[in-house]
């Protein structure tokens, strides 16, 4: 009885590691745009109205870039417009989701937030039931992140998207 009780231990200690490493990456908690700046400290966001707003926003997209890029995240997010995108290094023509108007609030300073959700495929046929309000949660692979001061503060985020959800 110790030996099969042992063994079922061990059997299922196996099948958790298996499934935990087929999990995807990305597999976890919503994140929100303001989560890419979390690391920044708030006396910097200051900087971003002065005279040296271009030098801070170029500091801080390193720093985002750095941690971000290529990472695997999911949103939820309000959609603003669908339109087709072409993708020629794949040989198809798939969708882009512009993100509703979102700003991301650092202390008094408001910081647009531009992003983009590029969708190569849609399998569950979820593209053409989506319009601007919708509420959807995407999870992919970042593939921008940076922040520009050209006139106002604004996170710039492209996210490529896999598999589209709509959110419940």
């Amino acid at each position: 009885m110790k030996k099969l009780i042992s063994h079922l231990l061990i059997a299922s200690l196996l099948m958790t590691l298996h499934l935990s490493a087929q999990a995807p990456a990305g597999a976890g908690a919503v994140r929100e745009f303001k989560d890419l700046l979390k690391h920044i400290p708030s006396k910097d966001f200051l900087k971003l109205r002065g005279n040296t707003k271009a030098e801070t926003a170029m500091a801080m997209s390193k720093d985002i870039t750095t941690r971000e890029l290529e990472k695997e995240s999911t949103f939820r997010v309000k959609v603003g417009k669908v339109e087709a995108w072409p993708f020629p290094n794949k040989g198809i023509t798939g969708w882009r989701l512009a993100v509703q108007d979102e700003k991301v609030k650092e202390g008094s300073l408001n910081i647009i937030v531009s992003a983009w959700i590029y969708v190569h495929t849609d399998p569950d046929g979820l593209i053409p039931k989506i319009r601007p309000g919708k509420e959807v949660t995407v999870s992919g692979k970042i593939l921008r992140a940076d922040i520009t001061a050209v006139d106002v503060p604004k996170l710039n985020v492209d996210l490529v998207v896999p598999v589209l959800k709509v959110a419940k």
